[in-house]
């Protein structure tokens, strides 16, 4: 019977081909190149070659651990390790983001380009990026219908007035949503929708909170419910 002395220990657990798991290791043999070993290198290295034994079930194997100067991540030295036989690569199941994209034929192309980059923002799960093109759309569903202001809502719901009683007008966003459903492009209902996806669109800009899946996609929804009634449904005729 061959006994096979440990020399030293593995720093961490490595990859057992036997256990199947990830386990503490001695090693029987080291051997070690350094930059100190190659005058001519001009940086520093170490690249360490060690046959292993497994300390759960003594199976026999090889590891390798290389590290040089360049490899720091956040601040903290890292090193690459091999083992042999290989640990077997866990495939991981794809989740499917696809999103079912709606074709308009009579929205503007800048509308359209809008959605067409929200929605890949979307399947990229980038929803951040997502909410803040949602309110782009809605600025330029106000810029091509010319709506450039309209009125403002109090906390009670209410339309705001001034001092003169008479009815407070804004250029914002929020005042040019509301100018849409003035000019009855837009059910006031709707308006209020897109309310709150001009909120989303403020809470990701000025406060970097990233919304939900759930959220942007049902936004998406609102948005090609928009671009039907202000673009599609008035070029429909049922008699064609």
């Amino acid at each position: 019977m061959i006994i096979i002395s440990i020399q030293g220990k593995i720093e961490g657990k490595i990859y057992c081909s036997t256990c199947k798991v990830k386990t503490n290791h001695g090693y029987i043999l080291k051997y070690e190149e350094t930059s100190n070993d190659f005058p001519e290198a001009d940086f520093q290295f170490a690249d360490s070659y060690y046959i292993t034994k497994c300390l759960g079930c003594d199976t026999v194997a090889f590891f390798r651990e290389y590290g040089d100067e360049d490899m720091v991540y956040l601040g903290e030295f890292e090193t690459d390790k091999y083992v042999y036989p290989e640990e077997p690569v866990v495939e991981v199941p794809t989740v499917n983001y696809k999103y079912d994209i709606q074709y308009f034929k009579n929205a503007p192309d800048t509308i359209l380009e809008l959605y067409k980059q929200v929605v890949s923002c979307y399947e990229l799960r980038h929803y951040l990026l997502a909410a803040v093109g949602l309110r782009m759309i809605i600025e330029g569903f106000c810029n091509d219908t010319s709506i450039s202001d309209g009125y403002i809502l109090d906390k009670s719901g209410n339309k705001k007035l001034d001092q003169d009683k008479k009815e407070m007008r804004k250029d914002n966003l929020e005042g040019r949503i509301n100018g849409m459903e003035e000019a009855k492009l837009i059910t006031p209902i709707n308006a209020g929708i897109l309310q709150q996806i001009r909120h989303l669109g403020n809470a990701t800009v000025h406060e970097l909170e990233v919304p939900k899946k759930s959220t942007v996609k049902k936004a998406l929804n609102i948005i090609e419910d928009l671009i039907r009634t202000v673009y599609e449904y008035k070029e429909i005729k049922i008699n064609d």
